[in-house]
């Protein structure tokens, strides 16, 4: 493929984005709750990396997935839970996972959501209990029983646990020894040491560093988001998204990154 064909195709690649992303919405939320604001990132901004995945993380698909989208998330959110069902939805489309993989952390915004980091601890002590296919049968439920904005009772954590089949015993030692909750605290340090000011925020990692052409595709769709809202990282290996995206979108910068706009 020449140069001019493959610039094309990528400029075609990005006007379809930006479409998708105008006709099924980026929603920006909780902006400004958690990070300080005379920090403000504009939107050229380069990102800093956050750190890559381990095997600690709890993952959907492989850790050497041609692109990886960790997800900085909050239990009480109600657009996290609507993004939760988005992406389950959309990995069932990757269910090998050498393509495209999921990745967990937390971002309980506590001004908003008080309720939201002891839900983290809970899932982390799921994960210890059940390994990572406990932290996901457990968040899965959570998110779905959830009414979001602090509605969920907290006693029913432990009933969660029992449900998905862990032990209510050792799960509920757990978590009313706080075992979990300098690890949440941490994760949530790491989101707003790279520019995080809304839940949910998404870093998409790639494999192997995008190509110029994506790059400039990208910065031209930059332009239609608030300051900081999308940013890149300097090395072109990571992509950075404030707000929950429509599968669509979502599926639209997969396709833009791994370069299938053809």
């Amino acid at each position: 493929m020449n140069g001019s064909k493959s610039n094309a195709l990528i400029l075609g690649g990005s006007i379809i984005l930006a479409g998708l992303l105008i006709a099924f919405g980026i929603y920006a939320v909780n902006q400004g709750d958690t990070t300080p604001r005379n920090n403000e990132p504009t939107s050229r901004e380069e990102l800093p990396l956050i750190p890559l995945v381990t095997e600690r993380d709890p993952i959907i698909g492989s850790m050497d997935a041609s692109l990886i989208l960790v997800e900085y998330s909050d239990t009480e959110c109600p657009f996290c839970k609507n993004f939760h069902d988005v992406m389950n939805s959309l990995m069932e489309k990757y269910k090998d996972g050498n393509e495209v993989a999921w990745v967990y952390r937390h971002f309980p915004l506590t001004s908003i959501h008080p309720k939201a980091p002891r839900e983290a601890e809970a899932t982390e002590c799921a994960y210890e209990l059940g390994g990572n296919d406990g932290f996901w049968n457990y968040i899965n439920r959570l998110y779905e029983i959830t009414p979001s904005n602090n509605g969920l009772d907290l006693k029913i954590l432990p009933e969660i646990a029992q449900e998905v089949g862990l032990d209510r015993v050792l799960f509920e030692a757990c978590l009313d020894n706080g075992t979990y909750r300098d690890f949440v605290k941490d994760s949530f340090d790491e989101a707003v040491s790279v520019g995080a000011n809304g839940t949910p925020f998404n870093v998409l990692i790639l494999k192997d560093p995008m190509t110029e052409e994506i790059r400039t595709a990208l910065e031209e769709i930059q332009e239609q988001f608030q300051p900081g809202q999308l940013r890149i990282s300097k090395d072109n290996t990571q992509v950075a998204i404030s707000g929950g995206l429509s599968e669509e979108g979502v599926q639209s910068f997969i396709d833009l990154l791994l370069g299938n706009t053809e």
